[in-house]
C-alpha cells in the first residue's frame, strides 16, 4: 500500500454515499491540546461538558446524521447526560445545549456561570451553525482536506468494525488544507475506509502521543433518513 492508495481512498468520500449515520467515541487530553496551542481550551475545545469540575481529560459520544446535500445533525452527549445539538437543513439552522437550558441549570447558577465564562465563549453555545463549520468540526465524514498539502504515509491494512481500512500517518505540509479541529496539530493517524473514503478512526498526535481520538463504533450508509432528526434543536 502506498500514499497513492490512501489518496484514492480519500477521494471516494466525495460521492460514495447519499446518507451517513455515524456513532463514535471522542476522547481528549485538553492539557496536551492547550500546551500545544499556547492558549486556553476556550480557544480550541468547545466540547467539554460545561458542568464538569475537571475537563482536563474527558470523553463523549458523538452521533451524526447527514442527508446530502444539505441536511445535517450532530449530537454530542456527555457522561452526565447533557447534550449539545447542532442542526442545519436547507436554509435553517439551530443549536441547543441542554446544560444551559434554564430547566436544567444547576442550583448554584452564579458559580456555574462564572466557571463557564472562563472556559467557553458565548458563540460556542449560542450560534447558528453552518454545514461547512460542522464538517470542519467532524473530520471523519469529509476528510478530503488530507488530499491537499498533507504528506501521507500508509502504514498498514487494518479492519475496523468489520470494514477494511488503510492506516495512514498524515503530516502537515506548508500549504496544507484545513483538516481537523485544531490548526496547531501537525500530525494525525487515521484509518481510511477503503470502500467509502470516510475515516473510521482519527487521532491527533502531539509529542508522539494521542492527544485526541475519534473512534467510529458504528456507521450506516445510504439508508433513508426522515425529516424528524432535522427538526429545530431544543424544540
Amino acid at each position: 500500500m502506498s500514499a497513492a492508495d490512501a489518496l484514492r481512498a480519500l477521494a471516494r468520500a466525495e460521492d460514495s454515499f447519499t446518507t451517513i449515520q455515524l456513532d463514535c467515541l471522542a476522547e481528549y487530553n485538553t492539557a496536551q491540546l492547550e500546551a500545544a496551542s499556547g492558549r486556553s481550551s476556550s480557544g480550541g475545545v468547545r466540547i467539554a461538558d460545561p458542568t464538569a469540575e475537571n475537563p482536563q481529560r474527558f470523553r463523549h459520544d458523538w452521533r451524526v446524521w447527514w442527508r446530502r446535500p444539505d441536511c445535517w445533525r450532530d449530537d454530542i452527549i456527555w457522561d452526565t447526560g447533557h447534550s449539545a445539538v447542532s442542526i442545519v437543513c436547507g436554509g435553517a439552522s439551530s443549536s441547543h445545549v441542554s446544560a444551559l437550558d434554564p430547566r436544567h441549570m444547576p442550583s448554584k447558577a452564579p458559580s456555574f456561570l462564572a466557571r463557564l465564562g472562563r472556559r467557553f465563549t458565548r458563540q460556542e453555545f449560542s450560534y447558528e451553525p453552518t454545514l461547512a463549520e460542522r464538517l470542519s468540526q467532524m473530520p471523519l465524514v469529509q476528510p478530503q482536506g488530507l488530499m491537499h498539502g498533507w504528506s501521507l504515509a500508509t502504514r498498514d491494512s487494518v479492519e475496523h468494525i468489520g470494514r477494511a481500512a488503510l492506516r495512514v500517518r498524515a503530516t502537515r505540509g506548508p500549504d496544507a488544507a484545513q483538516f481537523g479541529m485544531w490548526d496547531y496539530v501537525d500530525v494525525y493517524d487515521v484509518d481510511i475506509d477503503q470502500e467509502r473514503g470516510v475515516l473510521l478512526r482519527c487521532a491527533a498526535i502531539i509529542g508522539g502521543s494521542e492527544a485526541s481520538v475519534l473512534t467510529v463504533r458504528s456507521v450506516r450508509f445510504d439508508e433513508p433518513i426522515s425529516a424528524e432528526p432535522f427538526a429545530p434543536a431544543g424544540a
